[in-house]
């Protein structure tokens, strides 16, 4: 705490922790205990000399004084001194403003180190080095660069089901084993004796490319899902194979995988199959709690897309939209298209609707047990009807069709004065006919319209 704020301490105070760390009474202590405050010594130094320009920095003169603590205090072992670079992320090491030139020194470094560590203390003190540092990950990447039969046979597969941090510790390994050696490495790595979960474990710390998922299907055969259903890959890395990708991990259960692969091709200027984006969508929004876990953002553009699409299928489509109504609230910058456009000119489909939110007047008078099913229904189907901008009679090409209006909204009338919702229904009717490509100011030019709204006995239109 107080190396943490040097800035604020008195000179005095400064000063006697100096002159404690330096003691015999500091080198003394643990060496677990003297690396932790060398590594913040040291931390503290980097800080102040890689900001030097800052008004908040040390001057050199006491950041020197700081660095000469450090060496006092700094522990003997080379092992646990190399741990300091398992502990931060890697920005915290970078001295010059080109970050690529950074990344490869810090990963030299860090490569470095663990040779040296290798080479003193064995293989086997990695396993517990992964539990003492912040970043097991880092470690086993710089494991993996260096690789070999010794650390394979530490990793694997008795790693493969290990928790964390071993379980980073393994992942890094293979990821960074795998660009050290290619795929030869992967396809030399005998699996005969490991469990179809640690094959598919392993496969899935690997790039998400072709190749890796051929091999990952041929070492598992009918147990390919044990692949597919671990994977949380970077769906561009198969860039080439997307169209593959998305087909595959919807034929092993993982739609929010196509969907994610799909959104790589939108970006990519990619030919995405409507049926198959139709597929994904349907196969995700069966579970809700799989819709929230999920970037709406990607799901909501893969809808979109499929609304746009000339072969959609409608009545997939408008399943869909009903069951993703919460995200197709027009402020996400989507609506439910086609579920509007049936509201407009499907008399049948719009009464159904009218009659799921609201009660009849026929019926006011008698009592309704509470049912949380049709509650349910009611509210995700009123949320339809609430944002419901499309007026009745509008075709596809956004033009309002005067003589489909009418005879739709005589067949509402209809239908509506019979069940007893024909006062609510003209209120829904009113607020959608203040949307394009009806309106207050269009209604001038839609005689039939106009006559409409000027009939007395349509009121509450």
């Amino acid at each position: 705490e107080l190396i943490a704020r040097w800035e604020y301490l008195p000179k005095e105070v400064f000063q006697k922790v100096l002159e404690y760390l330096q003691s015999p009474e500091a080198k003394q202590r643990p060496e677990a205990e003297r690396f932790a405050l060398w590594q913040k010594l040291a931390d503290e130094v980097d800080r102040h000399r890689k900001y030097a320009e800052s008004d908040w920095a040390m001057p050199e003169e006491e950041i020197q004084r700081l660095e000469h603590a450090a060496q006092a205090i700094k522990p003997a072992d080379p092992a646990v001194i190399h741990q300091r670079l398992f502990n931060s992320h890697d920005h915290h090491f970078y001295t010059g403003k080109d970050y690529d030139a950074e990344a490869k020194r810090l990963a030299q470094m860090r490569t470095d180190a663990v040779a040296e560590i290798l080479k003193a203390n064995g293989a086997g003190y990695f396993l517990e080095m992964a539990k003492a540092v912040e970043r097991p990950l880092e470690l086993g990447s710089a494991l993996g660069r260096i690789g070999g039969t010794e650390l394979d046979h530490l990793i694997l597969p008795s790693l493969l089901e290990a928790e964390k941090p071993l379980a980073d510790l393994m992942a890094g390994y293979v990821w960074a084993r795998y660009f050290a050696a290619t795929i030869e490495w992967a396809k030399s790595v005998d699996a005969s004796q490991w469990t179809p979960a640690q094959i598919g474990t392993f496969f899935s710390r690997l790039p998400f490319t072709q190749d890796v998922w051929t091999l990952a299907e041929a070492r598992l055969g009918e147990g390919r899902a044990q692949y597919w259903s671990r994977v949380w890959p970077n769906p561009f890395q198969a860039k080439g194979h997307l169209l593959e990708a998305t087909r595959k991990s919807l034929d092993n259960g993982r739609p929010d995988l196509a969907i994610a692969c799909m959104s790589a091709m939108r970006h990519l200027k990619e030919h995405i199959p409507t049926a198959l984006a139709t597929g994904a969508v349907k196969q995700l929004v069966i579970d809700a709690e799989a819709v929230k876990r999920f970037d709406q953002h990607e799901l909501l553009e893969v809808i979109k897309g499929i609304q746009a699409a000339p072969d959609a299928n409608e009545a997939d489509v408008s399943w869909i939209e009903f069951q993703c109504l919460p995200l197709l609230d027009r402020f996400s910058g989507a609506s439910p298209e086609f579920l509007e456009r049936r509201l407009a000119n499907d008399p049948s489909f719009f009464h159904e609707v009218i009659t799921v939110c609201f009660r009849s007047e026929q019926d006011v008078e008698r009592k309704i047990e509470p049912n949380p099913d049709k509650k349910a229904l009611a509210q995700r189907t009123y949320s339809l009807l609430h944002t419901w901008g499309t007026p009745p009679g509008t075709t596809r090409e956004q033009k309002l069709d005067e003589t489909a209006f009418a005879k739709w909204f005589a067949e509402v009338r209809g239908l509506c004065e019979a069940s007893g919702h024909w006062a609510i229904a003209q209120q829904m009717i009113g607020k959608t006919l203040m949307y394009s490509p009806a309106g207050l100011v269009e209604v001038v030019d839609l005689p039939v319209l106009a006559r409409t709204l000027d009939e007395p006995e349509h009121d509450h239109v």
